[in-house]
């Protein structure tokens, strides 16, 4: 049996949608993949500058910190790591 032209417009307007959504969708998630790598880059190099400079953060401060999705406030934690004088002044930056 075979299609008709109705089916066949709709077979291929269907299969040029889910490739087109498919696309979009990839593209998508290789942004959103490269923002939170750069997010989590940028939290894990707050915590190794408090280690240097404090000693070890404590796992709940680490957990903080790397759930920080916020571009502007990681930046905001990145300073402060240089000039904070303890872990509690730090923890204060999250307030």
């Amino acid at each position: 049996m075979s299609m008709t032209i109705a089916e066949k417009y709709y077979t291929k307007a269907t299969t040029k949608g889910k490739a087109e959504g498919k696309a979009e969708g990839i593209a998508e998630g290789i942004i959103t993949g490269k923002v939170e790598g750069k997010a989590e880059g940028i939290a894990e190099s707050i915590i190794r500058i408090l280690r240097k400079r404090l000693g070890e953060p404590s796992a709940n401060l680490q957990t903080q910190i790397m759930g920080v999705r916020s571009e502007d406030k990681l930046y905001e934690l990145l300073d402060f790591a240089y000039t904070c004088v303890s872990f509690g002044e730090f923890s204060t930056a999250f307030n």
